[in-house]
């Protein structure tokens, strides 16, 4: 499942762009990278030797191990709080997701992928995962225990 379900994502947002054409402001390039667990070996390669001149990326949104396995009403985007895609948090009324930032920002996981190699290059970066808020612990103390 880890990338393999990344890489589903990445080719199924590409086919719907393909049959249903919207007017884009800038191009999008479709990166499928390898060796994360390596040391982000593709993505570190990629960022170095950029197919396109590198002042022309505009952003890198990273998907990795996209498990919805349950209904998707949230959006993890680690990075957003570091960025001005903090808009990106607004929910309008007609849209059945909502996006929130890493609810888990001590376990440092935003630099362990792939997106942390364009942050290093200077190309503003998020990934995007699905997502949950944490639950609040709540205790009723009887006088018995």
């Amino acid at each position: 499942m880890d990338d393999g379900s990344g890489s589903a994502l990445v080719v199924d947002i590409a086919a719907n762009l393909k049959a249903h054409p919207e007017k884009l402001s800038r191009s999008v390039i479709f990166l499928l990278v390898t060796a994360e667990e390596k040391g982000l070996l593709g993505s570190k390669y990629f960022a170095a030797h950029p197919t396109v001149p590198a002042n022309r990326l505009f952003a890198d949104i990273n998907v990795d191990m996209f498990l919805p396995i349950v209904p998707l009403k949230i959006l993890k985007i680690e990075g957003i709080e570091e960025s001005d895609w903090a808009r990106m948090r607004r929910k309008s009324p007609n849209q059945w997701v909502s996006a929130i930032a890493d609810p888990e920002p001590l376990r440092n996981a935003f630099i362990r992928s792939d997106q942390y190699s364009f942050i290093k290059k200077g190309v503003p970066a998020v990934k995007v995962d699905v997502g949950f808020e944490l639950a609040r612990r709540s205790r009723k103390f009887s006088r018995n225990g």
